[in-house]
C-alpha cells in the first residue's frame, strides 16, 4: 500500500550505541542518511552498512564503514 503521507518516509543521519543495559550513547552520524540498511559486523569490530534507500524508491550504491575501537 502506498500512500502520499510524507511521514511515511524518514531519513535521519543519526548512529546512537546502545550497551546491554540499554544505555544509548550518540556516534558519529553518517554521511549519507538512508533507511533499509543491511548491517554486518566484521571480526567484532567494523559494522558496515550496505545500500539500503536514499528515497522512497531511490536504492544507495554506497558501502560505510564504521570503527567501534
Amino acid at each position: 500500500m502506498t500512500t502520499s503521507d510524507p511521514r511515511d518516509f524518514i531519513l535521519l543521519p543519526y548512529c546512537k550505541m546502545i550497551d546491554a543495559n540499554l544505555n544509548v550513547t550518540d556516534k558519529a552520524s553518517m554521511k549519507t542518511p538512508r533507511c533499509s540498511i543491511p548491517l554486518a559486523l566484521v571480526r567484532d569490530r567494523f559494522i558496515l552498512a550496505i545500500g539500503g534507500r536514499i528515497g522512497r524508491d531511490v536504492a544507495c550504491n554506497l558501502v560505510a564503514a564504521y570503527d567501534t575501537v
